[in-house]
């Protein structure tokens, strides 16, 4: 049996009574003050958290689940000016990623789960102080760590993702959860092309879906997600298994044709091309004949007819205006000294915002996320964010070279093929940052580093290498 160390379990059951103690406070204010529908959502995350805190592997799979659909508030709104029902909108996700940061968080500090010692873990670590300080030194201390927050949830995730799902049986069960979470999502985004409500662009003449999500890109960077994952599982699986991972991969390229986001366009090519490369030459056939189709296609012949017009052009002239102001604004300072330390660790989490929002009147995104790390993390934080890069790709590369099992070595691949693919992706469009993708991401990076540490030559696992079966 494990032994049980007295000062841990009573420090565990301290934080319990700490947290519970909270909640219910928390909640007898909701239920003396609030409406109906608050006090359940209340009660929701009540036991939610108290699951969390027993459970953190059922709550990280929960919590993949969800996040599918927590801004479905922004679909249902519409293009609704108002700030106070956008912000009611936000309240969902904030409170998920609030439960995950804190419970998983706990039990993180609880269980001495060795963070730091993770692949990149020394690289995220130093990111998530560089952004810290640029709250501190910005001001803007509840808009910047609520852009700061989601970082150290995904990296919360990666924790308990490598500690927690330690046998095949386990990664198998974040196979499944991810096929899950893109249910609702699916059926939503082929009602909104059959004829709901869907995200309007006039000038495209077509629905762009948006499924649950807040944006069409957004469903779209997500979209490319599920397919990496899928695509892998596709040539990793047999018989009606293998079926039934192709027909996750016939509607994910489905729907991310039906998101009309370019970004994501390049990014399925990316993941295409990875998993073509890498096990099955014959899939690059698929990238030609999908670019003829999708030419006979008038709508997306239209959206590809001028790459660099529209909205790259405004993007373009966004991001000079961006370089122009952050030059203005951290070489404003007289000393010398404070000119290098703003552009050496950045303006804070959130300054994008700050910077755009005189010239376009409202914040804007800077879709593109080496120019948002230079601006809110300094050119400290990119070159973070670039070497962290190159050591997931190089990770995940090892961990599908490694492996012997071929469902485990599958998941390894597409874990490799969304490493590859999101920093293309980051070019023009959030990925940093955002959890809506990133979750989902570093749940399977977690996962990779598991499957690295059963394979043949790795440290070992509750798994034996040489006796797990195949898929």
């Amino acid at each position: 049996m494990e032994s049980v160390n007295p000062r841990s379990a009573a420090g565990s059951t301290g934080l319990h009574i700490v947290a519970l103690v909270l909640l219910g406070v928390g909640l007898a204010a909701l239920v003396a003050r609030a409406p109906l529908p608050v006090v359940l959502g209340g009660v929701l995350v009540f036991v939610f958290v108290m699951a969390f805190l027993q459970r953190p592997d059922l709550g990280l799979l929960l919590t993949l689940v969800a996040r599918t659909a927590t801004d479905i508030g922004y679909v249902l709104l519409g293009d609704a000016p108002a700030s106070e029902p956008l912000r009611l909108a936000a309240l969902p996700n904030a409170v998920l990623i609030s439960v995950l940061v804190l419970a998983g968080g706990m039990f993180i500090l609880r269980r001495q789960v060795p963070l730091i010692r993770l692949p990149g873990g020394v690289l995220m670590a130093l990111l998530l102080v560089t952004g810290l300080m640029g709250v501190l030194r910005s001001g803007r201390l509840l808009s910047g760590l609520a852009e700061w927050l989601p970082i150290v949830g995904v990296f919360v995730a990666y924790g308990l993702a490598a500690s927690q799902f330690q046998t095949r049986r386990r990664i198998k069960h974040v196979i499944v959860v991810f096929a899950a979470s893109l249910v609702i999502p699916a059926l939503v985004g082929f009602w909104q092309w059959s004829g709901g409500t869907y995200f309007a662009v006039p000038e495209l003449g077509v629905p762009r879906v948006s499924a649950t999500f807040a944006h069409p890109n957004a469903f779209g960077i997500y979209l490319v997600t599920m397919l990496s994952v899928f695509l892998g599982q596709a040539f990793g699986r047999g018989g009606w298994r293998r079926l039934l991972a192709w027909s996750y991969v016939v509607t994910c390229a489905v729907l991310i044709g039906m998101t009309f986001a370019r970004v994501a366009w390049v990014g399925a090519l990316v993941v295409v091309a990875t998993v073509g490369i890498l096990r099955s030459p014959v899939l690059l056939l698929a990238i030609p004949a999908v670019a003829v189709m999708a030419g006979r296609v008038p709508e997306i012949s239209a959206r590809l007819a001028d790459p660099l017009g529209g909205s790259f052009a405004d993007r373009l002239v966004l991001w000079q205006v961006m370089l122009e102001r952050w030059a203005e604004v951290t070489g404003a300072e007289q000393s010398a000294l404070l000119v290098t330390l703003n552009r050496l660790v950045g303006l804070g989490p959130g300054a994008v915002g700050a910077l755009t929002a005189p010239v376009r009147g409202i914040p804007f995104g800077a879709h593109n996320d080496y120019l948002l790390l230079l601006v809110e993390y300094g050119i400290f934080g990119l070159a973070l964010y670039v070497v962290l890069t190159a050591v997931l790709i190089r990770l995940a590369y090892r961990a599908w070279r490694a492996s012997r099992d071929a469902m485990l070595q599958a998941v390894a691949l597409g874990c490799l093929g969304i490493a590859l693919a999101f920093p293309v992706m980051g070019l023009t469009d959030h990925v940093v940052g955002q959890t809506v993708n990133q979750l989902y991401f570093w749940t399977l990076v977690g996962v990779t580093v598991r499957i690295m540490r059963m394979a043949p030559g790795g440290d070992g696992g509750p798994d034996s290498p040489a006796t797990v079966p195949r898929a």
